[in-house]
């Protein structure tokens, strides 16, 4: 599990990340293998980086929320990261 916290955080700090939406490819790519591990999206969510407080939930929870009410929006996704 610590392995792909590593590799998470070192694509997450490279150059990789050119854009918003090859930001939210990968974000979906390693939340998908969260819930496969944890078995649900609220375990994945609560282990989201190694902490299991709900912090990251509560953040993701709240900008769902706000994208429901303008789909096509990114700058919940951006507030979201400040």
């Amino acid at each position: 599990m610590r392995e792909i916290q590593r590799l998470a955080a070192s694509v997450h700090s490279s150059s990789i990340i050119v854009d918003d939406a090859t930001n939210i490819g990968l974000g979906t790519e390693y939340m998908q293998y969260r819930i496969n591990k944890a078995q649900s999206i609220e375990g994945a969510y609560k282990l989201y980086r190694g902490l299991s407080n709900g912090i990251y939930y509560r953040k993701i929870k709240a900008c769902a929320d706000r994208l429901r009410a303008d789909p096509d929006s990114m700058q919940p996704l951006r507030d979201m990261v400040k």
